[in-house]
């Protein structure tokens, strides 16, 4: 079976839900760095998207530039580590109170390329 290809509206979010992730890091997030600070923010936008969206680990991986048990990891790391996880829950948050005013940009753009 075929993932299906994410909506425009589902990359339009998961570009905003990987701001709010990423934050300072966010011209980082999509590169190779491996820091923690930057794969943990990455790890955090991979899971809420998933959490949100319910888009395979093989999509997401490929909006990010990864593979799709990269994306399996982090969501494992992330359900059973408290700190992240609330983390995690915070972004959701701040998403959900974000979203009606997030227009396209350059990240909607980088997500966007991997699927190509």
């Amino acid at each position: 079976m075929k993932p299906h290809r994410p909506t425009s509206d589902e990359l339009l979010a998961a570009a905003l839900i990987t701001k709010i992730a990423a934050g300072p890091f966010i011209d980082k997030v999509f590169s190779s760095s491996r820091k923690s600070a930057i794969a943990i923010s990455r790890g955090i936008a991979m899971y809420v998207i998933q959490r949100e969206f319910g888009l395979t680990t093989i999509v997401i991986g490929k909006m990010f530039g990864r593979d799709h048990s990269t994306v399996t990891h982090w969501c494992q790391v992330i359900e059973q580590n408290n700190r992240f996880h609330i983390r995690a829950i915070n972004v959701q948050r701040e998403y959900e109170q974000m979203k009606p005013f997030f227009v396209k940009d350059k990240i909607y753009d980088k997500l966007t390329e991997g699927l190509r």
